[in-house]
C-alpha cells in the first residue's frame, strides 16, 4: 500500500491591514496611559496601605454598567496598595423608604438629612470633615 505525502500545515497569515492598529494610535495609546498613571501615582502614594471609605450610591447601584465599573474601580485600588470600605450611599431608596414611611428629609449638599432622627453627621460636631467634601 503506497503512503501518501500530507501537505504542511499552512502558517497563519499576517493579519490584514484593516486589523491593524496605526503605530501612532499605539504610541497615543501608551501615551495617555502613562500620563494617568503619573497623574495618579503621588495619590497612590498618599494613600498606600491607608484605609479609604467610598460610598457607593443608589443610582449607581441601579445601572449594570455603573455597577461593573465601580466594582472594578475597588478591585483596582485594593491592588494599588489602597484598603477600600464600601458604604451604601441608597439614596434613591432611601428616600423612597422614607416617603412610606411619611419621614421627612432634605438632600444638603447631597447628605441626605434626618436630623431629628439621626442628630447631626459626625463631622459636623467633630470638624473631622473628610478632605473629598470640603
Amino acid at each position: 500500500m503506497a503512503k501518501t505525502k500530507t501537505a504542511p500545515a499552512k502558517s497563519k497569515s499576517a493579519a490584514s491591514p484593516k486589523d491593524t492598529v496605526p503605530l501612532a494610535e499605539v504610541f497615543e495609546s501608551v501615551h495617555a496611559k502613562a500620563k494617568v498613571l503619573s497623574e495618579a501615582l503621588p495619590f497612590m502614594q498618599r494613600y498606600d496601605r491607608e484605609t479609604v471609605v467610598v460610598k457607593y450610591g443608589g443610582h449607581a447601584m441601579g445601572d449594570p454598567e455603573l455597577s461593573r465599573d465601580f466594582a472594578r474601580d475597588i478591585v483596582l485600588l485594593k491592588q494599588a496598595g489602597v484598603n477600600p470600605v464600601v458604604v451604601h450611599g441608597g439614596g434613591p431608596q432611601i428616600g423612597k423608604l422614607l416617603e412610606r414611611l411619611n419621614i421627612k428629609s432634605e438632600l444638603i449638599s447631597s447628605f441626605l438629612s434626618m436630623l431629628a432622627i439621626c442628630g447631626p453627621p459626625p463631622w459636623t460636631t467633630t470638624g473631622l470633615m473628610p478632605d473629598c467634601f470640603r
